[in-house]
């Protein structure tokens, strides 16, 4: 019971982290577009520290999809790719967890 107590736990760290980084994605996207038609001031402090925390998570994982998918007509499609990327990891989770609570 134990065992399955802390996978349970682990299944759902992840999943939560999954989330939190979906939404940070997000707001990565729409901030880069509201910074482009000049809406977000980047020489306000808290957008551009808020920006900088964004940038920093997500980043990492932008970086290499970029290096492999290029811009298509000046549009980054590499969001758009790790959004899905990370909705069919989440179903997999997702059906992982079920697989571990039902088997």
């Amino acid at each position: 019971m134990g065992k399955f107590v802390v996978l349970i736990l682990i299944f759902k760290l992840l999943y939560a982290c999954l989330n939190i980084f979906t939404v940070l994605l997000l707001i990565n996207v729409v901030a880069s577009w509201l910074i482009g038609f000049g809406i977000l001031n980047m020489s306000n402090a808290f957008v551009s520290r808020l920006m900088d925390i964004v940038y920093n998570i997500t980043e990492p994982v932008l970086t290499p999809v970029r290096n492999v998918i290029p811009s298509v007509g000046g549009l980054d499609l590499s969001p758009l790719i790790v959004f899905f990327a990370l909705q069919g990891l989440g179903e997999f989770l997702s059906w992982l967890y079920w697989q571990v609570l039902m088997g």
